[in-house]
């Protein structure tokens, strides 16, 4: 079964004027847990948009409170609650509002959503298609009139793009079955081969690419970059570049850049050799501002790299130090480590994609970490068998837990906020099947209380992290969510002071937060 979630009244940021902290709806519902559906004659079905938002498909499934049994409204896409007495108002504002508090969703039913997108994306096509003409040849000897080749062109590259489909789909009779059944004109101008398709894509990016070009080069404000170095799915090194600017009509503009396959070392020298590269194809050296990347040794590396570069090849003098900005969001997810594990380190370790070289040092190791580590080992144990997974189904009813995973912001607030949701079914694990690998992992309700305790601290943290997310954070939100987030560890110190668990973690957290 399912225990009781408490949803923290938790301070959050407000991007509006006043820049002041506040408490969430009154209508948000303090204890909510997910029931069965519910769907008997009696009830009136739903009509509202916001249905949709809720965690089932199932538009029809009732949420109730566990103190209270009223029907509440649950976010799908958050932990935010609330009562369905209060009307459809509060959820909606919740949706379509900006973030930290809300999620900048549209506003209606996703019927009429999607005619909206549809409909946006059909313009699009045809203006890009007046603006870029191309001489083509039927292929085969009817008119086609009803069909315009360019802007078939523009809608099948953005297909084959965005839902990631391969060139040789033309090459597919069925598929070509179909499309000829809608309008045989298809076949008068889409290509037959892969070959060609290949072309469209590339023609149809560089064409787009010379007016971003054009958009960067003529922009009212200095063009800033954001950074970053990953690990693919497929193992490559792919180096992140994006650009961030304001154009000549005074709007804020993002666009990605690049991203680079890193195949030699990943050391400050060669990035800043990719990074300039970009920086000269697309032509904006001297209106070239700020780099927002994460703590990480190599980019301070990158930055010296970068200005010798410039005045090499352009004698473009640029101060390394003062153009470089730190990540907000890094700097949050290196004191939630501090404060987890009292830790100084000051990277983001790469965490190992594989969870079955799983060692009995590792596991010793993890342990001896308290609470968190028994969780760790729990779900780590849980996960490399399948057995051991379909067991856990069954007393979870079908809810999976969550891992951390050092890459991952708040990776840890989510383990922890769906262990704590399945704590009957982590104990009943225990109770049904104590099995000799974990059995020094089992939870006591004192761990539980401590972790409780984390959970409701680190949901803070999340918070924060999030109102720095997208284009709504500025430098000002920046300010006061450290001072924010500064606070939160002072105040836990001063509660925490005679906890020997509590007490040292906040300590780490406010000395490395403090650094910043």
């Amino acid at each position: 079964m399912v225990t009781t979630k408490r949803i923290v009244n938790l301070s959050r940021l407000s991007e509006y004027s006043g820049q002041h902290l506040h408490s969430p709806d009154e209508s948000e519902t303090p204890k909510s847990r997910p029931c069965t559906a519910s769907t008997t004659s009696s009830i009136k079905p739903r009509t509202s948009w916001i249905s949709s938002h809720m965690p089932d498909e199932e538009i029809e499934t009732r949420y109730y409170n566990e103190r209270t049994g009223k029907e509440e409204w649950r976010c799908k896409h958050c932990d935010r609650t609330y009562a369905c007495s209060g009307g459809t108002a509060a959820p909606a504002k919740h949706l379509t509002g900006p973030p930290p508090d809300g999620h900048g969703l549209p506003r209606g039913a996703p019927r009429t959503t999607k005619v909206t997108t549809i409909r946006t994306i059909l313009e699009r096509a045809r203006a890009v298609a007046e603006e870029n003409p191309h001489k083509r040849r039927r292929l085969n000897d009817q008119p086609g009139d009803s069909i315009s080749p360019d802007q078939l062109e523009v809608l099948y590259v953005r297909f084959i793009t965005a839902c990631s489909l391969p060139f040789r789909l033309v090459e597919c009779p069925e598929f070509r079955a179909l499309l000829a059944y809608i309008n045989k004109d298809v076949d008068t101008w889409l290509p037959d081969t892969h070959e060609t398709i290949r072309k469209w894509i590339m023609r149809q990016y560089e064409d787009q690419k010379e007016k971003v070009k054009q958009r960067i080069q003529s922009a009212k404000s200095r063009i800033h970059i954001s950074c970053d170095l990953w690990t693919s799915p497929n193992s490559l090194a792919i180096l992140g570049i994006v650009a961030h600017y304001v154009t000549e009509d005074g709007q804020l503009e993002h666009h990605v850049l690049a991203l680079k396959d890193i195949d030699s070392e990943h050391d400050g020298s060669h990035l800043a050799v990719a990074v300039l590269n970009v920086i000269d194809e697309w032509g904006f050296a001297s209106k070239l501002g700020y780099f927002v990347m994460d703590n990480a040794g190599n980019n301070d590396t990158m930055m010296r790299s970068l200005s010798l570069g410039l005045l090499r090849r352009y004698d473009i003098q640029y101060d390394p130090k003062v153009h470089r900005l730190r990540c907000q969001g890094h700097i949050i997810n290196l004191a939630a480590k501090a404060f987890l594990f009292i830790t100084d380190d000051e990277k983001l370790e790469v965490d190992d994609p594989s969870v079955h070289n799983v060692t009995l040092r590792h596991i010793e190791a993890w342990r001896k970490k308290g609470p968190l580590g028994k969780l760790h080992n729990f779900v780590v144990f849980i996960q490399r068998s399948v057995q051991r997974g379909q067991k856990f189904l069954a007393v979870s009813h079908n809810h999976k837990l969550a891992r951390d995973n050092d890459t991952r912001w708040s990776s840890w607030y989510n383990m922890l906020r769906v262990a704590l949701n399945l704590r009957d079914a982590i104990d009943g694990y225990f109770n049904k099947w104590m099995e000799s690998d974990c059995a020094g992992d089992e939870l006591s309700p004192e761990d539980w209380v401590i972790l409780e305790k984390v959970k409701s601290f680190l949901e803070k943290l999340k918070m924060t992290t999030k109102a720095l997310e997208s284009s709504f954070a500025t430098l000002d939100n920046v300010l006061l969510a450290m001072d924010f987030v500064l606070a939160q560890f002072e105040a836990g110190k001063e509660a925490t002071m005679n906890d020997p668990v509590m007490a040292p973690m906040y300590n780490s957290g406010w000395a490395k937060l403090d650094k910043y």
